[in-house]
C-alpha cells in the first residue's frame, strides 16, 4: 500500500494534478505488484544466502577440526619415524665403529700377518654377535655368510685381504639393509600361525608377521635385557595396520598414514611362554 501511494503521488505530480486515467492506474497497480514480487524474491534470496553462509561456517569449523586432528596424527607419525631413525643410526654407529677398528689395525700392523688375521677374526666374531641382535629376516640373510667367513679365517683357508674385503662387504650390505623396508611372502615361522604369511621389516628395529587377512599378527620383540621372541601386538587393530603397510609397500593400495606398534613389549613368545 505504501509503494502504491508513492507511485500514485508521483503520478499526480507528473500530470500536474490532472485526473489519472483508469488504464494508467491499472498499469501502476501492475508495476506495484511486480515490485512487491521482486522485493519478496530479494528477501527470500537474502534469507537463503544467510542460511547457506551459516552452513558453510559450520562445515568450515568441522574441516578445521579434522585438519587439526590429521596434523596431530602426522606429528605422532613423524615422532615415531624420528625415533626409528635414531635407533637405526645407533646400530649403524656400532657397525661403523667395528669397521673403523679393523681398518685402523690393518694400517698399523700390515707386516704382522698372524696378528692381522686375529684382528679380522675378532671383528668378524663381533659382527656375528651384532647380527644376533637384528631382526630375524636380517639374521637369516647374514648369519650364514658371516659364520662361513669366521670358519675360513679360523682354518686359515682365506687370505687376510680377501677376508677383510668379504667382511667389509657384509658390513656395507648391512648398512644398506638397515635403511630399507622389506616385504616377503613366506611360510609362517610361528607355530601359532599356519600357512603363508607376510613378513614386514622396517630397517633393523622392526619386524612383524601378519596373516593374509590381517586378522592375526606377531611382532619381533628384541631382547633388551631379556630373551628376544615373537609376541602379539598390544592392540587388536595392529594386525590390520601391518597388513595395510604391506599392501602400501607392494603398491597395491593408496599410501596413507598408519600407526604401527614400534617398541619393546612384554608378553608371551611364539611357544606361549613368557621367556620366549
Amino acid at each position: 500500500m505504501k509503494y502504491r501511494l508513492m507511485i500514485v503521488g508521483a503520478a499526480v505530480i507528473l500530470y500536474g494534478g490532472s485526473a489519472v486515467p483508469a488504464a494508467e492506474m491499472d498499469e501502476i497497480d501492475r508495476e506495484i505488484a511486480r515490485l512487491k514480487k521482486e522485493i519478496s524474491r530479494v528477501q527470500s534470496q537474502r534469507h537463503d544466502e544467510a542460511k547457506e553462509a551459516k552452513k558453510e561456517q559450520v562445515e568450515f569449523e568441522s574441516y578445521r577440526e579434522r585438519t587439526a586432528s590429521r596434523m596431530a596424527s602426522v606429528t605422532r607419525q613423524t615422532d615415531s619415524i624420528r625415533m626409528l631413525l635414531q635407533q637405526t643410526n645407533r646400530h649403524n654407529d656400532s657397525i661403523n665403529a667395528a669397521l673403523a677398528s679393523v681398518t685402523s689395525r690393518i694400517r698399523e700392523q700390515d707386516l704382522q700377518r698372524e696378528r692381522l688375521r686375529e684382528v679380522i677374526l675378532r671383528a668378524a666374531k663381533t659382527l656375528q654377535g651384532e647380527i644376533d641382535h637384528f631382526t630375524p629376516l636380517i639374521r637369516e640373510q647374514y648369519t650364514g655368510p658371516t659364520g662361513y667367513l669366521v670358519g675360513e679365517i679360523e682354518a686359515g683357508t682365506v687370505e687376510n685381504t680377501e677376508a677383510f674385503y668379504r667382511l667389509f662387504r657384509i658390513v656395507w650390505d648391512l648398512r644398506t639393509v638397515c635403511r630399507e623396508i622389506q616385504v616377503v611372502e613366506v611360510a609362517s615361522p610361528i607355530p601359532q600361525m599356519r600357512g603363508t604369511v607376510y613378513r614386514l621389516r622396517i630397517g633393523s628395529v622392526f619386524e612383524a608377521v601378519v596373516d593374509m587377512k590381517g586378522e592375526k599378527a606377531f611382532l619381533w620383540n628384541p631382547a633388551d635385557g631379556g630373551t628376544a621372541g615373537w609376541v602379539a601386538p598390544p592392540r587388536r587393530e595392529d594386525a590390520a595396520s601391518i597388513l595395510a603397510a604391506v599392501r602400501i609397500r607392494e603398491g597395491k593400495t593408496v599410501p596413507e598414514l598408519l600407526r604401527l606398534p614400534f617398541g619393546t613389549y612384554s608378553g608371551q613368545g611364539e611357544d606361549g611362554s613368557d621367556d620366549q
